[in-house]
């Protein structure tokens, strides 16, 4: 086993991230504090395999008879054999290795999304239904198997290509950790993922990705690409530092071309680096899913992703993963942990106890912005019609008619019976069962409603009633993505019933609320954000332009003033000197912040 690296210091990485945060209005203590939990991760030592460490003839003689196995046993006692004094990060590698060396023999190509660290085991959670082969044992979970953490049976497994090979194409990082217990989510198996959360977590959680996948902590990934880092990172092997999509795309369709197929890629790219309505970001998400060995992460996408992290937030909760298929992982067992030792399913039983399936949790229904169906049994990405019928509902919590709905959305044609029946079954089955195990599409007497449902709009009026207070505020804003209901293919519906009207003046005076507060408390960089929050939903208003202007000559920044005269200029269309064709309050704040004389 190769000897530790010395550590690398990441002083220019939490640079970085105070330079970014500043920019967004976070406060820099808290990025500080985070990534000096982040500088403890030291560059890791490289995983090689070593041949002899209990590699003899004895050990074949000593190897379990099971049924199924699908790893073939060592010709002699010269046959290269695992090391079996294995530290956590090489326990990581060592199951990606055997889960994909099994998986391939069954002639699945697909590699364990999720891995659980315990003391004793180490869990990998597959996409799969298929029983346990040796040397893998039955997990506690539905669709996981449990590698026991026990060098005599490691010392029997030989160090085939496969096995050790695993893990340089997979890219693992931190879910959760609790009393021991870590859980590692591999981006590269994914494919896309979105990062959920408040700036100053996202900030935060994206900067412990990066070191953890640079250092290779817990798999050997091949090649990580950082978009738009203000500040660069430590030197790292494989770690490319691009300025921006057009690079990034261009880079990962370059090395996937280039690639053999025996090493991953991983994007990461920060919500400053990206509008999630850019084209470019779509298409690079989009290549990820398609293109083995390749995963991206990022904090928005038009488009959505294959899954959704969402941060922890509110203390005691604990990350989750929600994948387009309806599937849902919520960080570290927490009850497992709770129970007895002696009252817990053995790890090594062969005859687990049936663990009966987890209550389905609520759907969302994301309107902020691209509209979004997360959760649900089945994706809704590309299914543009069925996507507005949720949407539609979702705006209805009281139900609609048949009628109701068919005039909304095929407002210039008369829709026969049994279309609208086949969209509403299509929709049923899409969005799976509720708590209560009956559909979450059903009927109350004519009308049709969705239950066990949420959407980031009635989130959004809860955490933005005024007796709140900033921190609510903040956390409200956080949740705009961009228009209101953006990307539905009619989408007349909600400009003639008055819900576009309404988010976008509700964003627009939480977002002067809390600029206004924040310019009160001097915090210019949270002012600052929050009208760019405000200007992703309502593009036009000229009081976010104002608190823009504000926010610029509070931080002393005098450019700042006159970019934001210029970005009204463009979303008014204004052409000659834009003072005379803007409201007068505006000129005469920008008057009065550049000391310019009437002309």
């Amino acid at each position: 086993m190769s000897s530790p690296t010395p550590s690398t210091s990441t002083s220019s990485s939490r640079g970085m991230l105070q330079d970014s945060a500043s920019e967004r209005g976070d406060s820099p203590s808290h990025v500080t504090s985070a990534l000096s939990l982040s500088g403890l991760l030291k560059v890791q030592r490289r995983w090689s395999l070593a041949s002899g460490a209990g590699g003899s003839a004895d050990a074949d003689e000593r190897r379990p008879r099971a049924s199924g196995t699908s790893l073939p046993a060592a010709p002699g006692p010269a046959r290269s054999r695992l090391s079996v004094h294995l530290e956590d990060s090489e326990w990581s590698r060592l199951a990606l290795g055997i889960a994909a060396d099994v998986l391939s023999s069954l002639g699945l190509p697909a590699g364990p999304e999720v891995l659980q660290l315990d003391p004793d085991s180490v869990t990998v959670h597959l996409r799969v239904s298929e029983p346990p082969r040796f040397p893998f044992e039955p997990g506690r979970a539905p669709r996981s198997w449990s590698l026991p953490r026990d060098s005599r049976l490691i010392a029997t497994l030989p160090a085939t290509p496969a096995i050790t090979g695993g893990a340089g194409r997979a890219g693992l990082v931190t879910l959760s950790e609790v009393h021991g217990r870590r859980t590692l989510v591999d981006l590269v198996a994914i494919g896309s993922t979105i990062l959920k959360g408040s700036p100053t977590e996202l900030g935060t959680k994206l900067a412990e990705i990066a070191v953890e996948l640079a250092s290779r902590r817990w798999s050997d990934l091949g090649t990580l690409i950082l978009v738009a880092f203000d500040q660069p990172m430590p030197r790292l092997d494989g770690t490319r530092q691009v300025g921006n999509l057009t690079a990034a795309l261009e880079e990962v369709t370059v090395r996937s071309m280039n690639g053999t197929g025996s090493s991953s890629i991983c994007v990461i790219v920060p919500p400053w680096a990206s509008d999630p309505a850019d084209p470019l970001l779509g298409e690079l998400v989009h290549f990820c899913e398609e293109t083995a060995g390749v995963g991206v992460i990022c904090c928005a996408s038009a488009q959505g992703a294959l899954c959704l992290w969402e941060l922890a937030g509110e203390q005691g909760r604990q990350p989750a993963l929600r994948f387009g298929d309806g599937r849902n992982f919520e960080g570290v067992d927490l009850a497992e942990l709770a129970r007895p030792a002696s009252s817990r399913t053995p790890v090594r039983s062969q005859q687990p106890e049936p663990v009966p399936a987890p209550a389905p949790l609520p759907i969302e229904i994301a309107l902020l912005g691209n509209v979004q169906v997360n959760g649900a049994r089945e994706s809704f990405r590309y299914r543009r019609r069925l996507t507005e019928l949720v949407a539609y509902l979702a705006m209805h919590p009281e139900g609609a008619t048949s009628d109701a709905f068919a005039t909304a959305m095929w407002p210039d044609r008369r829709v026969p019976v049994q279309t609208l029946a086949n969209r509403l079954s299509e929709t049923r089955r899409g969005l799976g069962v509720a708590a209560d195990g009956r559909p979450r599409l059903r009927k109350a007497g004519r009308r049709h409603l969705i239950a066990d449902a949420e959407t980031d709009w009635g989130r959004f009026q809860n955490l933005a009633a005024r007796e709140s207070g900033p921190e609510s505020w903040r956390k409200a804003l956080a949740l705009v993505r961009g228009r209101p209901f953006d990307g539905l293919e009619r989408g007349e519906w909600t400009q003639l019933e008055g819900f576009t009207a309404a988010i976008e003046a509700s964003v627009v005076d939480v977002a002067c609320r809390l600029g206004g507060h924040s310019l009160d408390q001097g915090e210019p960089g949270l002012a600052h954000w929050a009208a760019l929050q405000g200007l992703l939903a309502s593009p036009w208003d000229e009081r976010l332009y104002r608190l823009l202007m504000l926010a610029a000559d509070a931080m002393g920044n005098r450019g700042g003033v006159d970019a934001a005269l210029r970005s009204l200029a463009v979303a008014l269309e204004i052409e000659g000197d834009p003072l005379f064709g803007i409201h007068p309050e505006t000129s005469a704040l920008y008057r009065r912040l550049t000391a310019r004389p009437r002309a």
